[in-house]
């Protein structure tokens, strides 16, 4: 594997002694290969709120995979969780799961672009959304020159047709108060790993796409 590890985020850009191997998982704990313990903190970037292993969890799983594991169609279990998430979210009218962020994040820049005809988005510097060139564009904090080919490859059709936007700017940047009438889609990362004021940037973020008639993004 590249770096030893399946993603950038477990390699050495994150842990520059080495990668750390896990074995198994509990509540809020998890154990390496070597028996070394550790709270975890990440909980995989915050969709496991259960925790680890969750016994009601694994249950479930444990039944719904005995009945047939991967259907090649639709079931009642995927109608039955897109109602329960429509009344949890009043706002969400209609339900498409996708199998990876990436492909979620493809699929609504494009619905954007096909609603408003602009061709255009808006990106906040250091957020993530996944694989799709375009939203590679200052998706962490390592400087280009680090990056490398990498970096290159991106190329400069993609990055004309993205602004990128540091949160700090509180939408004070008057070049992007003029443009905004080019953008189709704001993206934003809803779980704020790198910024401390959540809940200003929240609220100005929807006062900003609400005046603008923006197409917003959580990811």
């Amino acid at each position: 594997m590249v770096e030893g590890v399946n993603s950038p985020s477990r390699g050495a850009a994150v842990y520059t002694s080495g990668p750390i191997l896990l074995e198994r998982g509990k509540g809020s704990r998890v154990w390496d290969i070597d028996g070394n313990e550790y709270i975890d903190f990440m909980m995989s970037f915050g969709a496991l709120i259960q925790g680890h292993a969750h016994p009601i969890l694994v249950k479930t799983v444990s039944e719904a995979m005995a009945e047939g594991s991967h259907f090649a169609a639709a079931t009642s279990a995927e109608v039955e969780a897109a109602e329960r998430l429509c009344r949890m979210v009043p706002s969400a009218e209609v339900v498409r799961f996708t199998n990876t962020g990436s492909e979620a994040t493809m699929l609504a820049l494009r619905l954007a672009r096909a609603h408003t005809g602009r061709r255009k988005f808006l990106k906040f510097e250091g957020h993530y959304h996944g694989w799709y060139d375009p939203f590679l564009l200052n998706a962490h904090s390592h400087p280009p020159e680090q990056l490398g080919p990498v970096f290159d490859a991106l190329g400069e059709h993609d990055a004309a047709r993205a602004y990128l936007v540091d949160v700090r700017d509180r939408f004070e940047n008057p070049f992007l108060d003029h443009r905004l009438s080019d953008i189709a889609r704001n993206h934003a990362e809803k779980k704020q790993r790198r910024f401390k004021q959540a809940v200003e940037f929240a609220h100005q973020l929807g006062l900003k796409i609400d005046q603008r008639r923006l197409i917003a993004a959580l990811s």
